[in-house]
């Protein structure tokens, strides 16, 4: 996952959202979280991914949490977490 992105459609497509590196996924679901716990994002789709907005509305730059879930072709599951940084 990367650290950090910027999505103010000035910087390259590549940094316009958030999307984790994931292939070869039987089962997946991402969860993007503010400080305060806040889910913001909840998906089970891997080819979406975060555009720094809640409800439509951009959010305030700074670090965000998250949570994802994948379920690989070899049955197993890995839960990476941790935290981004939303650069506006």
């Amino acid at each position: 996952m990367p650290h950090a992105f910027s999505p103010n459609k000035n910087s390259p497509i590549e940094n316009e959202q958030i999307k984790p590196p994931v292939s070869g996924s039987i089962s997946y679901a991402c969860y993007i979280y503010n400080p305060w716990g806040e889910q913001l994002l909840e998906t089970y789709q891997p080819e979406k991914g975060w555009e720094g907005t809640y409800m439509g509305t951009p959010c305030l730059a700074g670090t965000y949490l998250y949570i994802i879930k994948v379920k690989g072709e070899n049955e197993q599951w890995i839960e990476p977490k941790g935290s981004i940084q939303l650069i506006r």
